[in-house]
């Protein structure tokens, strides 16, 4: 399954259009279906992409992809890019998805901002809800299926004037071709992946340590993403952790430290 997190209904309907989704009853956010892919139209913001994920969220290792607007110091309107790191601009926390097998796709970093940025401090592209996205994503999938995918729509120069809802929905439309080879990729990574999922040996960990059920699931997708860097941990690095939550932050940052490392390269 692909899950599409789109803020604006102006972004989603090429989506909708292009997939062939159709809306379905559920009341909470306004869903669309057809196939193997699924679109929630969450609303603008962190807080709204965020519960739009969760809401979302049907089984392990889907497809997750926020498709939306951004605006750039230089870049040109119409521009594509999948975020390279997704910073939130009011806690300083940082994430780094996956380049493994995108290096055609370009990339930039992206901080996602309470209010719309007019000044563009920094050479990221700016939007409002990939911070809120990504680490709840992350929390139902492995971070190779887990991306954010932006559309200049504004720089120093043109401003937001003329952002109209058809302006935007043409943005979209422009970059559909792009989006369909990333979501193909995905979709194929995603069936390559399936067969792994439950590889990783837990058992060294759960015989050191009391995991809950939450936390056994989450070490799981810990182990898998380790997995993808090719540095599957051992039990036996963590004997001086007393409790299963110390185990879990060390992996996590342990994956942290991958990935940023990669994107060094």
């Amino acid at each position: 399954m692909t899950h599409f997190i789109v803020a604006l209904h102006a972004e989603a309907k090429p989506l909708i259009d292009h997939y062939g989704l159709e809306p379905t009853n559920e009341r909470a956010f306004r869903v669309f279906e057809g196939g193997s892919r699924r679109l929630v139209v969450s609303g603008v913001g962190k807080v709204a992409a965020a519960a739009a994920t969760t809401y979302l969220h049907d089984k392990p290792l889907d497809v997750w992809i926020n498709v939306g607007i951004g605006g750039h110091r230089a870049r040109a309107p119409g521009e594509i890019v999948r975020a390279s790191r997704v910073s939130d601009g009011s806690t300083g926390a940082r994430y780094y998805p996956t380049s493994v097998g995108l290096s055609r796709f370009e990339a930039e970093g992206v901080t996602t901002v309470d209010v719309p940025e007019t000044a563009f401090a920094s050479k990221d592209v700016f939007d409002m809800e990939a911070s809120g996205f990504y680490p709840t994503a992350l929390r139902f999938s492995t971070c190779e299926l887990v991306h954010c995918v932006k559309i200049i729509s504004d720089n120093l120069e043109t401003g937001t004037d003329l952002l109209t809802g058809k302006r935007i929905g043409e943005l979209v439309e422009g970059n559909l071709d792009t989006i369909t080879t990333l979501v193909d990729h995905l979709e194929t990574l995603a069936t390559e992946i399936e067969p792994l999922r439950v590889v990783p040996d837990l058992e060294p960990f759960l015989q050191s340590w009391h995991f809950t059920a939450s936390q056994k699931r989450r070490l799981l997708q810990i182990l898998v993403r380790h997995r993808a860097f090719e540095q599957l941990p051992s039990a036996e690095d963590f004997r001086s952790s007393t409790t299963a939550s110390a185990v879990l932050s060390q992996l996590a940052d342990n994956l942290e430290t991958l990935a940023s490392e990669q994107q060094s390269f």
